[in-house]
């Protein structure tokens, strides 16, 4: 499904059935607002298919990036078509999938954003994820950020320190963007709190804006 007849059925048929603060801009039909997460689906098509799917994205903003990622990202289960929606010509012929599509995010999407849509929700989510993955510097990145954005001083340098140790990270040497970003929230957060706040919701908007274009 392309861009254009996504934002009509979305409009149409899927907005006037969800909760209040739901918006759409370019591919994603999102919650708003939020300063730090996105919450959102958006379809998925291969080229040629007469199919399509809806994928589930919950992001934190603040690590920069030019188009929606993981770790948090899923695809919605279509109960009716066995997971393969067929793809309408036009948002007139396309009320039955997408009355299941509305399904598939009331039944999975909405539960998860509720869960994981805020700074404390995620945080939760990626310390348990980092438990099970101490080495995995995406998750500590992550980390990090969460606890610069509550203010968690000790913490977020912890996670900093774990890191900027990670042998996985210098390899890379000192150019890489992660090990940058990352001793550049531990300073600042450990002289002004609020500056690296600042530094990352100026992340944040950046990001959005690059993945909300696509």
């Amino acid at each position: 499904m392309n861009k254009k007849l996504w934002r009509e059925c979305a409009t149409r048929y899927l907005l006037p059935h969800l909760p209040d603060g739901w918006g759409v801009k370019g591919k994603f039909l999102y919650l708003r607002p939020n300063d730090w997460i996105v919450c959102a689906v958006h379809p998925n098509r291969y080229p040629g298919a007469n199919w399509f799917k809806v994928e589930r994205l919950v992001q934190l903003l603040v690590r920069p990036a030019d188009h929606a990622n993981g770790p948090l990202y899923q695809t919605l289960i279509h109960r009716e078509s066995g997971g393969v929606p067929a793809l309408p010509d036009t948002s007139d012929t396309a009320g039955r999938v997408m009355t299941e599509v509305l399904e598939s995010i009331r039944h999975e999407a909405l539960p998860f954003f509720d869960r994981a849509g805020t700074v404390d929700g995620i945080l939760d989510i990626f310390q348990r994820s980092s438990e099970e993955s101490p080495l995995d510097t995406n998750y500590l990145e992550l980390l990090c950020y969460l606890h610069a954005i509550r203010g968690d001083v000790a913490e977020t340098i912890q996670m900093a320190d774990r890191v900027l140790t990670s042998p996985l990270e210098l390899e890379q040497g000192l150019s890489n963007p992660t090990l940058l970003r990352v001793r550049k929230v531990s300073q600042l957060v450990a002289s002004n709190p609020e500056d690296a706040r600042s530094l990352m919701r100026g992340w944040a908007n950046e990001t959005w804006e690059k993945i909300s274009k696509k």
